[in-house]
């Protein structure tokens, strides 16, 4: 299997749902052969990042990223994953950034996911195992990163779904002793739900 970071631009399409009715969507267009993952999209850009993977040897990403914001993934993926959601979850809130430039979109990344990953050593998110699951996101017995604690609801916490995803979910869900519950601060800039 081969792994490709890239970007592409979302394509309108057309989607079915449950009952044979059919409603226009967008998505990106990669051939069957290639799975692919959304690490990030900007509403005010048409061009999004993947994760692609195939065993199709004959295809390759037309927009990959640079060597550097490769290194940046591959880095965050392997050693601090909470780099990868609250990269995506910042640039989803960001307003002001108005482009459709690819280059500035990949630098856009760059530099906020080097700001994640510095923090790695220097915060108090928790590796907890779940103890509620969720079908379809949150899995009892395995273990996620919990960021902290919702400002709106600190009965609430932060926590990254293995598509790096930043979702809420009652701190009871997940197996926390009471100094980790203590020790987890608010996440006030991530809050929009609960």
């Amino acid at each position: 299997m081969k792994y490709y970071y890239c970007f592409e631009k979302l394509q309108p399409i057309w989607e079915t749902d449950e009952d044979g009715e059919s409603y226009p969507s967008f998505s990106p267009i990669f051939p069957d052969s290639v799975g692919w993952l959304l690490l990030a999209d900007y509403e005010k850009s048409t061009w999004n990042l993947y994760e692609c993977s195939t065993n199709n040897d004959k295809w390759s990403p037309n927009y990959p990223v640079t060597k550097e914001t490769y290194k940046l993934i591959d880095l965050a993926k392997e050693e601090f994953p909470p780099a990868l959601a609250l990269m995506r979850e910042e640039i989803s809130l960001k307003t002001d950034f108005v482009s459709d430039d690819l280059i500035a979109f990949e630098k856009l990344i760059s530099d906020v996911l080097k700001k994640y990953l510095a923090m790695k050593d220097d915060n108090k998110f928790i590796l907890a195992e779940v103890n509620n699951e969720e079908i379809g996101y949150l899995y009892k017995d395995e273990i996620y990163w919990v960021l902290g604690l919702s400002a709106k609801n600190p009965n609430y916490v932060k926590w990254v779904s293995d598509d790096y995803f930043v979702y809420t979910n009652h701190i009871d869900d997940f197996l926390l002793t009471q100094k980790q519950k203590d020790n987890l601060t608010i996440i006030d800039y991530l809050d929009m739900e609960i």
